[in-house]
């Protein structure tokens, strides 16, 4: 290559190189959309981990009731329209926290309803058997 080619290359990306180090503006929509995004995250993992330890269904639906309520207030606690400020990527892990969640929730539920319950009397008369 010789040396006239090499200054029209370098004139042609001496602006992209002057863009690409010149320092970025931070947007205070995204700031606070990520911080939307954190708090939700741990929020909606928080209550993944509390519906494994459930044990009936009455009390899966006041846990998802909680969680509705908490999430709620939280979305408020930000300006309106901050979550249109969310990154593609970080929407897609809210979206997969929330699959995640109802999925659990779906799979309880199926257990609980189709659990067989055992007994928790004697099955034979022990008054008449007295060697029983």
């Amino acid at each position: 290559m010789n040396n006239r080619n090499f200054k029209y290359l370098l004139l042609l990306f001496l602006p992209l190189m002057i863009a690409a180090c010149s320092k970025k503006e931070v947007n205070p929509h995204r700031v606070a959309a990520r911080q939307l995004f954190e708090k939700s995250q741990s929020l909606g993992e928080g209550y993944i981990k509390q519906m494994r330890q459930v044990k009936d269904s009455a009390a899966l639906f006041r846990l998802m009731d909680r969680y509705d309520h908490q999430l709620t207030a939280l979305n408020y606690r930000y300006p309106a329209n901050t979550d249109q400020y969310i990154s593609e990527g970080e929407n897609d892990t809210l979206i997969t926290i929330n699959h995640r969640m109802v999925s659990l929730r779906d799979s309880l539920l199926k257990l609980y309803a189709f659990r067989k319950l055992h007994p928790d009397t004697i099955t034979r008369d022990t008054v008449a058997n007295p060697n029983f």
